[in-house]
């Protein structure tokens, strides 16, 4: 039996084992987990230091204690001896990117609060501290509106700005080269291996990036995201998202009359207030197997007209992120002209570059393609672990018996007409799109962690 084998059988013993093996790199490591399914799975992340975490076992708990140590932090800020707390203003910006900062620090289930408060505060405006020179738009008291009382992991990084002045204690302890690793992997297609090259060669911070661009060991699509990475970091908010989504729409109806059937996926289907981009699937009843050349063909000319569109009607921005015959990613930005074409009043200025993402699926693999696009990434890994069960493999084109090395289905035999379907055969009650999101499935599925 292979030394892997081996492991894997000790493993087996310890259903509930999570280890985090530090790699050399600070900022390289490789999570081996686990999970209660008995499905050992390795994957790369980016946290700070190493960590073994062993399931404890379930304990009674107070209820008051409970709520009690949940408002610590929100205590701590709204303590009686500080009672015009509320009236002070704060750099919500500067908060925000701690909240970011911290997602690469923990694990991905424990980078969960930091993400939610960082979607929560990105409602607000940018205005910076008055003492800092800024418009000081933002008070501790339109924080406490946005921000429940007992999430008591955001307040804890709330009050050490707003106390203390201070980045929460879990920034304090990283080096200087680990916080510069984290700044870097800001970068979108920039990843923790990245991050330490791009140290390597000399480029210590984001400054060092842009001002010698054409040195930086950073491929094309990095680069054009870099020059409009204050853009792309602004939350879409959802009426804005409306509107593209009509455009989207209107685009597809004159290039195909109307044939294509098209959605807005991602978090924006799972009903959030706000997005990071803009992801959108395409389905023509012709394009029905990706492996023939003359459907490829058709899939490649339905994707360039609607590239063309956004170009005669001057919303592309700087060159495509990617573009192949199935897959478009890029950059677009309203302009003047387009706002007065759509005539909507939720188009506002300033102007932002927005992440797009337009992919063509086949006609049969569509309610694969929603389900799989809408997410969260969390419950596809469950949903996928479902499947192994009954011997099938699940991705975003269908589901079928495994292929040899278990990666992919060998042939698309289970058919569904619709998400539900999905969940039909895989034995599970139908998640609306809006209960797709880990705090709500999770309840709903008795699952604890992922």
């Amino acid at each position: 039996m292979s030394i892997l084998g081996r492991v894997v059988q000790i493993l087996k013993r310890l259903p509930r084992l999570h280890i985090d093996i530090g790699a050399p790199r600070e900022c390289h490591r490789l999570a081996l987990s686990y999970p209660r399914n008995g499905v050992v799975s390795t994957r790369a992340w980016s946290p700070v230091r190493p960590v073994v975490t062993l399931a404890r076992p379930h304990r009674e708990k107070s209820v008051a204690k409970t709520s009690s140590r949940r408002m610590a932090s929100y205590n701590e800020v709204f303590s009686e001896d500080r009672s015009g707390i509320g009236e002070q203003d704060v750099d919500v910006e500067e908060i925000i990117n701690d909240f970011r900062m911290l997602q690469h620090v923990v694990n991905r289930q424990s980078s969960r609060p930091y993400r939610y408060a960082e979607v929560q505060l990105s409602s607000l405006p940018k205005g910076g501290k008055k003492s800092d020179g800024g418009r000081g738009t933002v008070t501790v008291s339109d924080l406490q509106r946005v921000i429940k009382p007992d999430d008591n992991i955001a307040w804890r990084v709330i009050a050490s700005r707003v106390l203390y002045e201070e980045p929460d204690d879990l920034l304090q302890r990283l080096s200087r080269k680990q916080l510069t690793l984290i700044d870097l992997m800001r970068i979108p297609g920039i990843g923790a291996k990245k991050a330490s090259n791009l140290y390597d060669a000399g480029f210590h911070s984001l400054s060092d990036v842009r001002s010698r661009i054409d040195d930086a060991p950073l491929e094309k699509a990095s680069q054009i995201a870099l020059a409009h990475l204050s853009d792309i970091e602004q939350r879409i908010p959802r009426s804005e998202s409306l509107a593209w989504q009509a455009f989207v729409e209107s685009v597809l109806r004159k290039v195909d009359g109307g044939v294509c059937r098209s959605e807005l996926v991602g978090s924006f289907r799972r009903g959030t207030a706000s997005s990071s981009d803009l992801d959108f699937i395409v389905s023509h009843p012709g394009i029905t197997d990706l492996k023939d050349l003359d459907q490829r063909e058709r899939a490649r000319k339905l994707l360039e007209s609607v590239v063309q569109a956004f170009r005669s009607h001057k919303v592309e921005v700087d060159d495509p992120l990617a573009h192949g015959a199935f897959v478009y990613r890029g950059l677009v930005q309203w302009n003047e002209a387009l706002k007065k074409e759509v005539n909507s009043a939720e188009i506002k200025k300033p102007f932002l570059a927005r992440r797009i993402d337009i992919f063509i699926t086949p006609w049969h693999s569509w309610p694969f393609t929603l389900l799989g696009k809408t997410g969260d990434t969390s419950l596809m890994e469950h949903l996928r672990c479902q499947a192994k069960k009954r011997g099938l493999a699940l991705n975003e084109y269908g589901m079928g018996p495994r292929n040899d090395n278990g990666s992919a289905p060998k042939d698309f035999t289970v058919k569904a007409e619709t998400e539900k379907d999905i969940f039909d055969n895989l034995g599970l009650d139908y998640l609306e799109p809006t209960e797709r999101d880990f705090a709500a499935w999770g309840k709903k599925y008795n699952v604890s962690s992922f």
